[in-house]
């Protein structure tokens, strides 16, 4: 319930802002800053963590694509934000309690990670989410799926439990983690600081400008959530950030090809090379 209450309130506030005009930022901010989509390019009319969200952001070259990871009866990975289908698919079925091929049966629209390494892998940059920590069975067969793809470079594994790293972090490189922190963002910093991680991401309004410095002075990468309107994106690429997530992918994509330092051309979205800095 106090989650909730947070994200409603989180969610007034960012309507709030978004109607305070805010300065366009630089050209070159602009071409920096690298734009996720949050369980894809999802509405009302596009159900979240399918293939009809995600394959959207290839077509117009969206940077980065957001999923979630549960686990099957038979330990194979899908993509789904919760641990059943009742949300989104109305269906009374716990993931947890069925195969990945009884699941393609009952609801075929639900991607398997292995289907989201072949159509969207070298192509857009993957942030794999993981909701529970793997078995040891779970953990070979992650790796096994996301074998063709560098770490870091290809894609990033993040969660709000440090604990689902522990297996991983012994044949990945610390670099390809990202830690998700909701409010505590200060405890957070402090409790990863010298593993190095990947990076940290939090709600634009969590992550200060003090935090976002200590964030650079550990040589983090700072992924920010979820600025879903021009003015809010305006403020947030203004200041240090090297993610942003969204749920408009595709309209803050239209925007970014409409300004004039960037041209159509361009699209939204950097260049690998500069990820692989990272």
């Amino acid at each position: 319930m106090a989650l909730l209450k947070l994200d409603q309130f989180l969610q007034t506030l960012n309507h709030v802002l978004n109607v305070l005009p805010a300065p366009p930022p630089s050209s070159e901010q602009l071409k920096q800053v690298r734009l996720v989509a949050h369980r894809g390019a999802c509405s009302p009319n596009v159900l979240e963590n399918t293939h009809a969200a995600f394959k959207p952001c290839l077509e117009n070259q969206i940077w980065g694509i957001e999923f979630d990871l549960r686990w099957t009866r038979d330990d194979e990975p899908i993509v789904s934000h919760d641990s059943s289908l009742k949300r989104v698919f109305n269906q009374d079925m716990e993931i947890t309690n069925i195969t990945r091929l009884g699941l393609e049966k009952l609801q075929p629209l639900v991607p398997s990670l292995e289907e989201m390494v072949s159509f969207y892998g070298h192509k857009n940059h993957l942030f794999i989410e993981l909701k529970t920590p793997p078995s040891p069975k779970q953990n070979q067969r992650l790796l096994e799926l996301l074998k063709p793809l560098t770490p870091t470079q290809d894609y990033h594994l993040l969660s709000f439990d440090l604990d689902c790293f522990s297996l991983l972090k012994k044949q990945l490189p610390s670099s390809c983690f990202v830690a998700i922190g909701r409010t505590q963002l200060a405890s957070l910093i402090q409790k990863i600081e010298g593993q190095g991680l990947g990076g940290m991401t939090g709600h634009f309004l969590m992550m200060t400008q003090n935090l976002r410095q200590i964030c650079r002075e550990q040589g983090l990468n700072i992924g920010t959530g979820f600025p879903d309107k021009k003015h809010l994106f305006y403020r947030e690429a203004s200041k240090p950030v090297d993610w942003i997530f969204t749920n408009r992918a595709l309209e803050l994509n239209r925007l970014l090809k409409g300004h004039p330092s960037i041209g159509s051309e361009k699209s939204f979205r950097a260049n690998k090379d500069i990820d692989s800095q990272h």
